[in-house]
């Protein structure tokens, strides 16, 4: 039999930026809205039976070893073994970043978590076309969630690092994917070329790929770069800032200076984000400050603080440059969703330069 050699470069896993920040907010409601909960994870991995162990890589890129006429043979960021016996047409997504991935390739989810159901609804992903997906209890036994996906007869299931347990209890079910939670836009790009390749989306993958880094190109060549920002998420009232850690901060500093406070990096490598008072961000002063917060959806001024004294302090709050947008606009999980971050901080950052 005649075989094909594909080779993919498949980024090694990492921590998404700010997940555990998540858990402060005092709203259960704004959690289960919040796509990539950390407490329901958490559930689900405690529930599960015990995994076998498996390597994980922190540097080196994994990639398809061997593609048939009957089978595609990868290996996934944990360094896992998949064998489908054809191109998945059934694809479950537990992830955000899977779903940012088959919106650019066009592809409807055949099966979310309840907690993705905002997220899935948001213009930038399938819009009112989400409200048709089916949903699976991301809270509970986690024996009830198997039987959900099992009734949805996937013929793949992508998810994260994070959801190893779950993969072990459907071991022999259904075979399931780890993506590797990208921490830079590179390896945003790089899932979508692995998913591309399992999908037989290869030409939509190239596709969104140009259009994203041409988008980038355009932005970089523009921007002044002499204006500062902030990222910070506001959970209940308790304010974090995205570090240059951070997927989000990391990716817009290359359009413009993100800044980032001074943290200890064991901290930041397990949370994303450090906890900051309004103290210490007076100290900081940027010219913009971003918020990510569900009390205001779509890059809207910010007011929550308005009667300290310390925040009336910042320059931005004085010049009317705070906005704030909820985690799906704000959070860019992949190239979809830092596309949308550039087309909605930019304007904000350089008025002068780029229109809403």
């Amino acid at each position: 039999m005649k075989h094909r050699h594909n080779k993919l470069n498949i980024p090694s896993a990492g921590i998404l930026p700010a997940i555990a920040y998540l858990t402060k907010v005092k709203s259960a409601v704004s959690i289960f809205r919040f796509t990539i909960s950390f407490l329901m994870l958490v559930t689900l991995i405690s529930c599960a039976s015990p995994t076998t162990n498996s390597s994980s890589t922190s540097s080196e890129q994994q990639s398809p070893e061997t593609v048939t006429e009957e089978a595609i043979t990868v290996t996934d960021s944990t360094n896992t073994e998949i064998v489908l016996d054809k191109i998945p047409e059934r694809i479950l997504c537990l992830d955000p970043v899977c779903l940012d991935i088959l919106a650019e390739l066009g592809i409807e989810p055949a099966g979310i978590l309840q907690t993705m159901a905002d997220w899935v609804q948001e213009p930038h992903m399938f819009g009112e076309q989400g409200k048709k997906f089916s949903q699976i209890a991301s809270i509970g036994e986690l024996e009830s969630n198997l039987e959900q996906i099992v009734q949805l007869k996937p013929d793949l299931i992508i998810g994260l690092p994070i959801h190893k347990k779950t993969r072990e209890a459907l071991k022999g079910v259904i075979p399931f994917y780890m993506l590797a939670m990208p921490e830079t836009y590179s390896e945003a790009i790089a899932n979508l070329k692995t998913v591309g390749q399992l999908t037989g989306k290869n030409v939509e993958a190239e596709a969104a790929a140009k259009k994203f880094l041409d988008k980038l190109a355009t932005y970089k060549a523009k921007s002044p770069q002499n204006q500062t920002f902030l990222l910070i998420h506001s959970p209940a009232g308790n304010l974090a800032i995205f570090t240059d850690k951070a997927l989000n901060c990391r990716f817009l500093n290359q359009v413009a200076n993100c800044l980032s406070p001074e943290y200890n990096s064991n901290l930041v490598e397990i949370h994303g984000g450090v906890s900051f008072s309004l103290e210490r961000l007076t100290k900081l002063e940027p010219d913009v400050i971003f918020i990510s917060s569900y009390d205001v959806d779509n890059y809207g001024e910010f007011a929550n603080y308005s009667d300290s004294p310390l925040w009336q302090e910042l320059t931005a709050v004085k010049n009317g440059r705070v906005y704030g947008a909820n985690p799906a606009k704000i959070m860019g999980l992949g190239t979809r969703g830092l596309g949308l971050l550039l087309d909605q901080t930019m304007p904000k950052i350089y008025p002068d330069v780029f229109s809403e």
